[in-house]
């Protein structure tokens, strides 16, 4: 399985089930459309035929009652249903959208959008495109998808992860400003936001990534874009932009809903340092109706759930079960 920029499908309801959303996961700084949002399995997991896993020296395989183990096979996927088992059949990682959402919300509409925001990569550039161009991409990626759907456009809810939350607002704002229709309906379609670790107001720990990725930049001899990161840094200015942007954003679309959660553990950075890279403080809006929670992980495994039991997994399959269930009770 490989996704990659712009709009990646993750799951579609069958034919027979309607759909009331769009939900479209934005990833963060050194992230991927689909590795950010992998988590290790949880090996007492269940399968979605409800059989528990069972780990062997081979990796994992779905355990059919009555059966032997030299018919023990990797399963594949019934129509309608997913299986344990990736397309590359890795057993011990869970890509959670595709795996564990759509039991939750069946009947919602799930991609992962990508973008180039890999600073540090040593085998090719990394993309030289600005926050406000990321965004720019976001929402142009976003009226195409409903210009796909005119028959039954959907709501849109995002998940976003760290940077991506800067994105995903930088897109909202350019929604609200613009004088194209098409572009403008895309705010207007949006119900609500889940922000996970998202440096609002910038990050303690930019200035040091920053050196980190100038000294990597000058060993492959490759022009990284430092322009991102310096987005992370505390008081930047486009920082302040897109945060005085998307208060007006806010107030002129009141039922937008924000909901953003803070990591509650610190990363480990180069084997015996730690620290929180994005504060309480920074992973708060800091505007009306703004709902507030944490998750029990660090900054990148606040966002890799292995099981419907992962108390982060719990937090924000809620929020965007309680989000739909608005739009589904609306539709009636």
């Amino acid at each position: 399985m490989e996704y990659g920029n712009g709009l990646n499908e993750v799951y579609k309801p069958p034919a027979n089930v309607p759909s009331f959303a769009n939900i479209i996961f934005v990833h963060g700084l050194f992230g991927d459309p689909l590795k950010t949002w992998t988590g290790v399995r949880n090996k007492r997991s269940k399968s979605p035929s409800g059989h528990a896993s069972v780990a062997t020296a081979e990796g994992q395989r779905e355990t059919t009652p009555g059966a032997t183990a030299s018919q023990q096979t990797t399963p594949t996927a019934e129509p309608g249903r997913l299986s344990i088992f990736d397309s590359q059949g890795h057993p011990n990682k869970l890509f959670w959208p595709k795996e564990l959402l759509p039991s939750t919300l069946p009947n919602v509409c799930i991609y992962s959008w990508g973008y180039d925001a890999d600073i540090g990569k040593f085998m090719s550039s990394a993309g030289l495109n600005t926050l406000y161009r990321h965004a720019q991409n976001l929402l142009n990626d976003l009226a195409a998808l409903q210009d796909s759907n005119k028959d039954h456009p959907l709501p849109f809810i995002f998940v976003a992860h760290s940077l991506g939350g800067l994105v995903v607002k930088d897109a909202l704002n350019q929604s609200t400003e613009t004088g194209n229709k098409r572009l403008k309906e895309i705010v207007s379609a949006t119900l609500g936001i889940c922000f996970l670790g998202t440096p609002h107001r910038g990050s303690q720990s930019a200035s040091l990534g920053r050196k980190i990725f100038r000294i990597t930049e000058v060993l492959a001899a490759q022009r990284a874009n430092t322009q991102l990161l310096q987005t992370l840094e505390k008081n930047s200015e486009t920082l302040e932009r897109i945060t005085k942007s998307f208060y007006e954003t806010l107030r002129t679309h009141e039922r937008l809903h924000i909901f953003s959660f803070c990591e509650e553990k610190e990363v480990r950075k180069l084997g015996f340092l730690s620290a929180v890279i994005v504060y309480p403080d920074s992973a708060q809006v800091g505007y009306g109706n703004e709902e507030i929670g944490s998750i029990p992980a660090n900054h990148s495994n606040m966002v890799k759930f292995g099981s419907p039991k992962d108390p982060g997994f719990i937090k924000v399959a809620g929020v965007l079960k309680r989000w739909v269930k608005e739009i589904q009770d609306e539709s009636i």
